[in-house]
């Protein structure tokens, strides 16, 4: 099973994304970018993030920054949940950064079903590849060496 850790400081918002993903994943609240981040350093880590713009002490901008500097986290995707108001400079930032997705607020169970269902697809299919590749590889391998 797929863990998703929800980073928000509204807990209300958190409480309805768990709700949302609980039949299918494991959801992993988190009430801060801090509190996300200290949870990273020394727990297994969760297979995508979903993320809160604007929390409290650290926003989501600069737990982006962090997690893609982290060489365990950087491979994360992160999804982040905006206002519909959003600034454009900031959704810019935030894909320029690093961001997988971002969801327009109010965030509906399907669409974030979906759109979570759509990042472990990808996520799969580039774990597949590279095993194809190391496949292949060690078919090249073992047609040099019966044939040298």
């Amino acid at each position: 099973m797929y863990t998703v850790m929800i980073v928000s400081n509204d807990k209300i918002s958190n409480a309805i994304c768990k709700a949302y993903l609980t039949p299918v994943y494991e959801g992993i609240e988190m009430y801060s970018g801090v509190q996300a981040l200290g949870f990273l350093k020394s727990n297994p880590l969760p297979d995508l993030i979903l993320m809160d713009l604007h929390m409290a002490g650290m926003d989501g901008t600069e737990v982006l920054k962090v997690l893609k500097q982290d060489e365990r986290t950087k491979d994360i995707p992160v999804i982040f949940t905006l206002t519909e108001h959003s600034d454009m400079d900031i959704v810019h930032k935030l894909y320029m950064q690093g961001a997988t997705e971002i969801i327009t607020k109010p965030v509906t169970e399907i669409q974030l079903l979906k759109r979570i269902e759509y990042q472990f697809e990808i996520k799969r299919l580039r774990e597949e590849n590279i095993h194809m590749k190391n496949m292949l590889e060690q078919v090249r391998l073992d047609i040099e060496e019966k044939f040298a």
